[in-house]
């Protein structure tokens, strides 16, 4: 090629990491961003001596001065505090080990072996005994460099003074020393580190030395092929089983087990590739095959194995992702495929390894092999397939796909054969071979890649040409005429084989209603039907139709477009034309209706910026904006958001850059470098990390665990809570364990037994609740990833609220038996005044008539029945749990013996008002004259009148022996209703508490038999319908207790009603299977907001109530298979309970 040229090799990728199709970089992770945890994170101290990931998910990092616990928000410091037998033994932490049992062990120098207690939060701390005590229940020394498990679950601790053996199920030891006399045992009682094989052989590094043993033989075995006068730092072993040793002077070994041999690789001066030291800290293998090595002064190191050298990343006091710290103490890769580097004072580094799904190029200024500029403002790809990308101010770069290398084209003032300006706008491609650039001042460039020519095409004012040299659109249409939109000159054409630009009319054109500006273009399209659709910036978009030549203009004036500013345009496969713009989202245009639909925050598509739109093959758009990549389904109206946490760059893409190649790749460029992904490989991140809780809080103030507090246990560790009704102010804290950079996590949490719906309160990771009732909750938290995706499993705690004591059921059992006592007193008050008054009835009618005298002497019977029926009852009612039933009916009797009262008392003052009084008189008179009763009737003035009266005296009588029959009547008609309710009682009492077959109907009249004077006295009228005999299985006394409470509730609701407006519908029906019953009154009904809370324990809508009536009376019923449901058309409506019940007669 004879324009000027530069070479760019291999690419640099952020995040360090290529697709796996390129097998030689996955021993080479290129170019790599660290990110830092350090003091001002929060970590206790800068050097990183250890690192483990538990089982449950929590990072923790062992320092110089204190244990840290990061859950990926925060860090928790554990330090030795003196007195406190509880925490960590030392600040100064060597080695971190979880066991198969999930139990934390921690190795501290001078602090002894310390086991994690997670449910205290706290420590467990064994050392070395004093001389006195059992020597095999402690350690040979405090100082723990390294902890390991056998196959057997056995522990063994590296020490300062041999090998301790801790025992699988005790807290005894065994110790392995050395004998110098003996070459089976260890070479050096000073061990470094431990490590189990996947053969289960343990290698043990001391300070003298390699050793490993043989659990087959039972013997230690010294290895003669490292010097053992060389310390031994670390050991590893890969996916391949061989076996890496990290030495102090020797470099790094490698055994190989298939051949029982040893390699080393040292430092050599003439050699780069080689080991740049010869002192190993650390050494792993991550979840891709990379060998990570960390040395003491020279960095980290990676070890290409297929070539057999090694990269190394130093620290770079300049730029601030390098590594922190060249002294590389610990290396670990956690399950989210994040490498964590602990390094000496520098902190940790951590490096994200996972695979990404969206490639990122960007420019390395360090790296003459990277792509020229960041500002990326167009693609196009030839007919070879060579994909071109066009930047602003760097030139043009043709990408070769298959070695991820660039080759960037610039222009030379001196040369007429290159580019003609730097900053590229815009390209396309013809079908003859051509690639076409537009370009900032400096008009458009016709590149022939075949014969490496360039042709410019610039404005001319003598001989014309194209009408400006800033080009920010071009097109080939089907005829392949080239268009050009320019930034203030309107649209030019160039014919296919032509070798001049036309203007395209003027920059203005005409349309109905007048001219349209078209002068300032942004983006050219030709639909399926040929059209060309122009979008400008600042005068909406126009449709010119060729056929036609006529112009159609739509913007914010004439139409519904969203914006003037026209960015972007695409036909999808199903014809659809979708406008992107600047600040007005997403526009489709329907041309049955020649309007717009716009699509923005009503689908979750950013109001703002459209820079550019591409489709996949399964009729997705993804277009980028201001915010992001968002992939729309037009059909289903979702969207799916993508972000840097996806591998997409971090700020604004650009207009235009957007491009699908031949391949179905899709490229987005933008301010950082551009984006290639394939559209189908963006799968749902279905990766939601753990939930877990952090903390729990009472007024804002965290708890702690133990003693007289309400936690017992670590709120992560936490079944349930019981708390006071004083404690009306807690706080949950919970996190996801995400350690990535980006989280994007999201919380939805619910108070069970309280909340009705999920709250979701987006990354907020807290929870709040005050003031809530006596009862029993569940707190439960979930989360969301970045795509959505729920966690499986989430994080739940039991809370349990005491009420004070005037609420509790003792308060309210000792109340009600006050309650009872006294009104029992009232009670027998009442019957000796009745039993005087009716022996004083008993006296007079005896006298008078022997009518009355019975039914004085039944009253007798049934009053001493009555006071023995009232034993039995309390007796029963107490046994059954029922005493509010016992006193209700007592209650009944009570309102019954008023009635009696009455009629008795009616009865009494007829009887002292009667005629048979002056018959008495005129029967003493008449007596005395019965010697001369003739002549006293006939003569005698008085006897004429006795006589008189004898005959008038008939009709009162009458009268009288009338009225006192009803009364009587009406008497014994009270004392049989008293009879009834004792013995509905009686029955009530008697009924097993066992579910029984029963007829509905015939227990529904018992419980209206214990309320049948209630019910008279408050003039309730009361209409039966029953439609329904079948048998039903039931325990009778708890549904007689719910029938009796919904009664007094219907009574209750009808109080305000007129006395002769008070109506209780009672209906029985049944179908095939079940049996239902409808209890309806005309009261003042319940409202909406109270339907659903009618049966939550603790709800009442009155002044006195506790809300425990109908809370019982549903669980009674569900506990007999039953179902009980209230409904209610509002206030002032009437409200009707149904139950149902399963037919016994039905299988």
């Amino acid at each position: 090629m004879n324009g000027l040229k530069i070479y760019i090799g291999l690419f640099s990728v952020i995040a360090g990491t290529l697709f796996p199709a390129q097998a030689i970089m996955a021993q080479h992770p290129g170019q790599i961003n660290f990110r830092h945890i350090s003091t001002r994170e929060g970590l206790s101290q800068s050097t990183g001596n250890e690192i483990l990931q538990d089982s449950k998910g929590y990072i923790w990092i062992g320092t110089q001065d204190g244990l840290n616990k990061y859950n990926g928000y925060e860090i928790k410091i554990y330090r030795h505090k003196q007195n406190d037998s509880t925490s960590i033994g030392s600040n100064d932490i060597s080695a971190l080990f979880e066991d198969s049992k999930q139990q934390l062990w921690i190795g501290t120098q001078g602090g002894g072996l310390n086991r994690y207690d997670p449910e205290k939060d706290s420590f467990v701390t064994i050392k070395e005994l004093p001389d006195h005590l059992d020597k095999s229940k402690g350690l040979s020394d405090n100082t723990v460099f390294s902890i390991s498990e056998d196959d057997y679950g056995n522990l063994w601790l590296a020490t300062n003074s041999g090998i301790n053996i801790k025992a699988a199920e005790a807290d005894t030891f065994q110790y392995v020393f050395s004998d110098p006399g003996d070459p089976n045992t260890i070479s050096d009682n000073y061990i470094e580190t431990l490590f189990k094989d996947s053969r289960g052989i343990m290698w043990i590094g001391t300070e003298h030395g390699l050793n490993r043993y043989l659990p087959n033989k039972d013997i230690f075995e010294r290895i003669e092929q490292i010097p053992l006068d060389d310390k031994i730092y670390t050991i590893t072993e890969d996916r391949q089983g061989d076996i890496w040793i990290g030495t102090d002077n020797n470099g790094l070994y490698k055994y190989d087990y298939t051949r029982d041999t040893f390699s080393q690789y040292l430092r050599k001066r003439d050699d780069s590739g080689s080991v740049p030291v010869n002192s190993v800290f650390s050494i792993i293998e991550d979840s891709r095959g990379v060998l990570w090595i960390g040395t003491e002064s020279n960095g980290l190191m990676v070890f290409d194995r297929q070539n057999n050298r090694f990269y190394q990343y130093l620290n770079n006091y300049a730029d601030p992702t390098s590594l922190s710290n060249d002294a590389v103490y610990s290396l670990y890769e956690s399950q989210d495929q994040i490498l964590w580097i602990g390094t000496y004072t520098g902190g940790i580094n951590l490096v994200d390894r996972k695979v990404p799904q969206v490639q990122h190029f960007q420019h390395n200024p360090s790296d003459p092999k990277s792509l020229s500029s960041n500002f990326v403002q167009a693609f196009a790809e030839d007919q070879e397939g060579n994909l071109w990308v066009g930047t602003d101010g760097a030139g043009l770069n043709l990408f070769d796909r298959n070695t991820q290398s660039f080759e960037i084209f610039l222009h030379d003032p001196n040369n007429p054969n290159s580019i003609a300006n730097n900053s590229i706008l815009e390209m396309v491609s013809d079908k003859r071979g051509n690639v076409w650039i537009g370009s900032y001042n400096g008009g458009a460039t016709r590149y022939n890649v075949a014969s490496n020519t360039y042709t410019h095409y610039k404005y001319d004012p003598e001989e014309g040409g194209i009408s400006q040299n800033h080009i920010y659109a071009m097109m080939v249409d089907r005829k392949n005429r080239v268009w050009v939109g320019t930034n203030g000159e309107g649209v030019d054409t160039l014919s296919a084989g032509g070798n001049r630009f036309a203007a395209f009319g003027t920059d203005s054109v005409r349309v109905s209603g007048g001219a349209i500006n078209i002068g300032y273009v942004r983006s050219l399209f030709e639909d399926l039907e040929g059209n060309i659709w122009i979008g400008t910036y600042g005068s909406g978009i126009v449709k010119f139709d060729p056929s036609t030549e006529k112009f159609n203009a739509y913007n914010t004036y004439n139409s519904n477009i969203s914006n003037n500013v026209i960015l972007s345009i695409h036909q999808d496969h199903k014809n659809r034309l979708w406008i992107g713009t600047k600040g007005g989202g997403l526009n489709h245009y329907i041309p049955e209706a020649d309007t717009f639909r716009v699509y923005n925050e009503n689908v979750g598509m950013p109001s703002a910026t459209i820079y550019g739109i591409l489709e996949d093959d399964s009729g997705n758009l993804w277009v980028s904006t201001g915010e992001g990549v968002r992939r729309f389904n037009p059909d289903r109206k979702t969207v799916q958001a993508f972000g840097s946490q996806d591998g997409f760059q971090e700020g604004e893409f650009l207009v235009g850059a957007a491009f699908k190649d031949k391949e179905g790749y899709f490229y987005f460029g933008g301010i950082n470098g551009f984006n290639r992904f394939y559209p189908d490989s963006i799968k749902v991140d279905s990766t939601v990390h753990p939930i877990v809780f952090t903390d729990f809080k009472l007024f804002n103030r965290s708890v702690k665990i133990g003693g007289d507090s309400p936690l017992k246990k670590h709120i992560s560790e936490a079944e349930s809570i019981t708390l006071s009704y004083q404690s009306s102010v807690f706080t949950f804290e919970y996190a996801t364990l995400n350690f990535n950079e980006q989280k994007s996590n999201r919380y939805s949490y619910k108070m069970d037994g309280f909340d009705e719906e999920w709250t979701d309160i987006g990354e907020q990771r807290s929870a709040t609740y005050t003031n809530l009732d006596p009862g029993e909750y569940t707190f439960r938290v979930k989360a969301y990833n970045s795509d959505n995706v729920i966690s499986e499993h989430e994080a739940s705690v039991d809370i349990i609220i005491t009420p004070p004591f005037w609420e509790t059921f003792w308060f309210y059992l000792i109340v009600g038996g006050v309650i009872a006592a006294a009104g029992f007193s009232v009670y027998r008050y009442r019957v000796r005044s009745i039993r005087e008054r009716n022996i004083e009835l008993e006296r007079k009618v005896e006298k008078r008539t022997s009518e009355l005298d019975k039914r004085n002497n039944e009253l007798k019977q049934t009053l001493e029945d009555l006071e023995t029926t009232r034993h039995e009852l309390i007796e029963k009612a107490h046994k059954a749990g029922m005493a509010d039933i016992a006193t209700g009916v007592l209650h009944n009797v009570g309102n019954i013996l008023n009635s009696v009262n009455t009629s008795a008392a009616l009865i009494e003052d007829r009887l002292d008002k009667s005629k048979i009084k002056n018959l008495e008189k005129a029967n003493d008179l008449l007596r005395q004259q019965l010697h001369d009763i003739e002549s006293f009737i006939v003569d005698n003035p008085k006897g004429k009148q006795l006589l008189q009266y004898y005959l008038k005296l008939e009709e009162p009588l009458k009268e009288e022996q009338k009225n006192i029959t009803e009364l009587s009547k009406r008497l014994s008609g009270k004392i049989d209703l008293i009879k009834d309710v004792i013995s509905a009682q009686q029955n009530y009492a008697m009924t097993s508490a066992n579910s029984e077959e029963h007829t509905l109907s015939e227990i529904v009249d018992e419980a209206f038999m214990l309320n049948a004077g209630s019910s008279e006295r408050h003039s309730i009228q009361v209409l039966k319908n029953y439609q329904s005999f079948a048998p039903i299985i039931c325990q009778k006394t708890k549904l007689i207790h719910v029938l009796v409470n919904i009664f007094n509730n219907a009574k209750e609701a009808m109080s305000k009603n007129h006395r002769n407006d008070k109506v209780l519908k009672i209906n029985l029906t049944e179908d095939d299977s079940r049996v239902y019953l409808s209890i309806e009154d005309n009261g003042h009904g319940i409202t909406e907001k109270n339907l659903n809370k009618i049966f939550n324990q603790g709800f009442t809508t009155k002044k006195r109530g506790h809300g425990f009536g109908l809370h019982s009376s549903a669980n009674y019923i569900q506990e007999m298979g039953g179902k009980i449901k209230v409904e209610s058309d509002g206030e002032g409506k009437g409200a009707r309970f149904i139950m149902s019940f399963k037919r016994a007669d039905v299988d």
